[in-house]
């Protein structure tokens, strides 16, 4: 599978098929307060979001990477 980037899919617009996973995990919890950790992209797959071909030059392509891995822990406390 191959995603497509740009509006004119030539071939410097063209991303390999891709996967990301995400994960949280949420610990034990009561009435007032849970604890949770956070992945995102786990693998630290590096993707392009958005690419396009710059006008008036032929060949050259300008993208904007997607966000890398990343984690956390969440506490969440209640009144």
């Amino acid at each position: 599978m191959e995603v497509l980037l740009g509006a004119a899919a030539g071939p410097l617009l063209r991303q390999g098929g891709h996967a990301k996973f995400d994960l949280r995990v949420v610990g034990p919890a009561d009435a007032h307060w849970e604890v949770a950790f956070v992945g995102k992209n786990l693998t630290d797959k590096e993707t392009l979001g958005v690419m396009m071909e710059m006008p008036g030059s032929p060949g050259t392509v300008s993208g904007f990477p997607e966000r890398g891995r990343s984690l956390a822990v969440q506490v969440t406390f209640r009144n």
